[in-house]
């Protein structure tokens, strides 16, 4: 149609890009075709919204997992019909990753579901769904998963999973599980962070952790990580959780619990070592240091030197006051000199919570050509202890001058 002088020119930005003429492609389509390239264009969209949504989802779970789900969704959902051919390479492409977490989904939906048979070499083919797995309402369980033992203080990780394992549907709705609820009971320890990453969960509390308002279909599960804080005193902690939901058919697997062992911490002090701030040359004089353990584990392996610099001192001998409690000492060094370093050492000890040892160190006062004062420093190394609390009171000194 010819334009009237003085109308506007036609404005192609206002018009879908397969209704805009291609001089290489000639006119625009029309009828049939028209119609053909607007279904592309929603395909396109719907395929952006799928790797935008995956993308999302891939900073929370696995992407095993979210290859996973997704086929089991769209086998569930009917978009993967019974006797179609899941080939690999094309799912591959499809979902846009790798072709090893598609092989492990349908390994893992063979195994879990049944809902597709493993075709060596080539995919898998999708089974009928079952009429007789088929009970009209869902059946909802809870696992946990945490560390077996942790260190007072520490921070670890509880894994809580719910998982609706109604039997396969067609219509998925029916054995879908509605506004799903748990509680965990932390038995002394701290929930500090974590949540709910989808499935319509929301979490709160600390001590207790209370979710609601899930949404499982048919197969679904959700895996919610917990940051939780153990009790500063060794223990063991009971986890438990208890989920509900509503028309739950099956409560016998509602519940789960796991024991977690709180572990003590070794705590080793050493005092400052006693004895004659002053001393003369040839005059002999012995020097105590402690060392205890105040924390609540046993601390094996434990090693204590004794050192100084520019003493006016010679170190003559080691040895233990009273119980050595596995302790053996030596003289590493005796004389330190003008420049050097005497040395002793003390080793192999095991220190239960609540005990210490006593050591002794033989001196002789030396001239040292006026320097006139050095120091002498204790430093206990905790060895095999679990965790040592407090590493500022692993060290202590005394001044030492010439008389």
């Amino acid at each position: 149609m010819a334009r009237r002088p003085g109308a506007p020119a036609p404005n192609n930005d206002d018009l879908p890009s397969h209704a805009v003429a291609d001089p290489a492609r000639g006119s625009p389509p029309t009828g049939a075709r028209a119609a053909g390239a607007a279904r592309d264009e929603r395909a396109d969209e719907r395929d952006a919204r799928t790797v935008a949504a995956m993308r999302v989802e891939r900073q929370y779970r696995t992407m095993q997992e979210i290859v996973y789900n997704t086929i089991k969704e769209r086998i569930l959902k009917g978009q993967y019909a019974p006797g179609q051919r899941l080939i690999t390479n094309d799912l591959a492409n499809e979902l846009g990753v790798s072709r090893m977490p598609v092989r492990e989904a349908l390994q893992r939906l063979e195994a879990a579901t049944g809902l597709v048979t493993l075709i060596p070499h080539k995919g898998a083919a999708v089974n009928a769904l079952s009429e007789g797995n088929v009970r009209g309402s869902p059946d909802v369980r809870i696992s946990l998963s945490a560390p077996a033992s942790v260190v007072a203080n520490a921070e670890f990780d509880l894994l809580v999973t719910p998982r609706n394992t109604a039997g396969h549907q067609p219509n998925p709705d029916v054995n879908s599980a509605r506004n799903v609820r748990f509680t965990v009971n932390l038995d002394g320890g701290t929930r500090l962070s974590g949540g709910a990453n989808g499935h319509g969960f929301t979490c709160s509390g600390t001590t207790s952790i209370s979710c609601s308002g899930g949404f499982l279909d048919v197969l679904d599960e959700e895996t919610i990580r917990f940051r939780i804080k153990a009790p500063a005193q060794p223990q063991t902690l009971n986890l438990s959780a208890h989920i509900s939901t509503l028309s739950e058919r099956n409560q016998a697997n509602n519940n789960a619990s796991l024991n977690v062992t709180v572990l003590g911490r070794a705590d080793l002090t050493v005092t400052r070592p006693e004895g004659a701030e002053a001393i003369a040359s040839g005059a002999e004089e012995d020097y105590r240091v402690r060392v205890a353990n105040v924390g609540t584990a046993r601390a094996t392996g434990v090693i204590v030197n004794l050192s100084g610099q520019s003493l006016p001192l010679d170190f003559t001998g080691a040895d233990l006051m009273g119980s050595t409690r596995g302790f053996t000492c030596r003289i590493v060094r005796g004389q330190a000199g003008t420049t050097g370093t005497a040395q002793a050492q003390c080793t192999g000890g095991t220190l239960d919570p609540g005990l210490a040892v006593d050591i002794r160190l033989r001196t002789r006062g030396a001239r040292i050509n006026g320097v006139g004062t050095g120091q002498l420093i204790a430093v206990v190394d905790p060895g095999n202890a679990i965790v040592e609390t407090n590493e500022a009171n692993n060290r202590s000194s005394l001044l030492i001058r010439e008389n």
